[in-house]
């Protein structure tokens, strides 16, 4: 299996060394995004106009004891509704729609030393609170896999306590959509693809990342999947292969929507929604959930055409 840069391994290193952050979320004016629409951009190659890409978004958190490095608690897994992605051409600034509250980052924030040609690093800090903003790059440059209408990105706040750090994580992923009437609805179509995100239990807080498979069935409106993640621990101790997760879902009729699910030897729970992106679907990405087994994961999964 291939490892890939993990949006995960990041995160994991501001919250092992206790970082502070935080600042000022900007607000974003606007009506929200309908789930199904398509941006106004082409590809998400050199944008040259404000848009807003509809987003899929998985959220969750937990706590770790300074002292020790353990977890002490995990939360529950959420989606959010309507979130979208707006890009500002200008200030080349990024803002979440739709969540709880909305993160908002643009150049100025932007860390050289921590970005590369697989992820863009966003930081702002205020005293114990510290906020992370990560973007996958789409283009040929990404060596883990080059997108050209899909991506997707985190957002993390750390809060560092007397004696212990709460993590509030979300994965989240847009793109220039597949419009419902450029969906294929005959024919089968394979994707190549990546794992990335976070998961937390008991013996402690892991980065995940993986290879994997994804199938269309757009006659028969169904997809299957397989995801081979490994986590790395992130609290030294012993890293560890995730049972394959092996599962199936279903592509609504009337939009370019996916959803599926399966349990996997450990009997933690994955939970995929998306979309497929690009001219006759060339590519997919989603955000997923892992539950049961007192854990708790969020991450994406991204791929391309065959």
């Amino acid at each position: 299996m291939r490892n890939v840069t993990c949006v995960g391994s990041i995160l994991a290193a501001l919250m092992v060394a206790g970082c502070g952050g935080g600042g000022g979320n900007s607000g974003l004016n606007s009506t929200p995004v309908a789930p199904d629409s398509v941006s106004k951009s082409t590809s998400l190659i050199n944008v040259t106009q404000n848009d807003d890409f509809a987003a899929s978004t998985k959220q969750t958190s937990f706590t770790a004891a300074k002292a020790s490095g353990t977890i002490t608690s995990v939360g529950s897994v959420s989606g959010a509704a309507n979130t979208y992605v707006h890009y500002d051409v200008a200030s080349k600034r990024y803002t979440v729609g739709g969540l709880s509250s909305t993160p908002s980052f643009s150049e100025a924030n932007k860390s050289a030393s921590k970005s590369n040609a697989v992820l863009s690093v966003y930081e702002k800090t205020s005293g114990s609170r510290n906020e992370t903003f990560l973007l996958f790059n789409p283009g040929a440059g990404n060596s883990s896999l080059a997108l050209t209408y899909a991506s997707y990105g985190a957002w993390l706040i750390m809060d560092d306590r007397s004696t212990s750090i709460d993590a509030n994580i979300s994965f989240f992923t847009f793109g220039t959509r597949t419009a419902a009437a450029d969906m294929p609805r005959t024919g089968t179509a394979s994707y190549n693809t990546i794992m990335d995100g976070i998961f937390a239990d008991s013996s402690g807080f892991y980065s995940l990342s993986g290879t994997g498979s994804f199938t269309a069935d757009f006659g028969a409106s169904t997809i299957a999947f397989q995801a081979n993640p490994f986590a790395a621990n992130q609290l030294g101790g012993p890293s560890k292969y995730l049972a394959t997760f092996a599962g199936s879902g279903a592509i609504d009729s009337n939009t370019a929507r996916f959803n599926g699910n399966t349990t996997n030897a450990d009997g933690l729970r994955l939970d995929l929604n998306g979309y497929f992106y690009g001219p006759g679907a060339a590519e997919m990405a989603g955000t997923f959930s892992l539950s049961g087994m007192n854990a708790t994961g969020v991450g994406a999964i991204a791929g391309k055409k065959n």
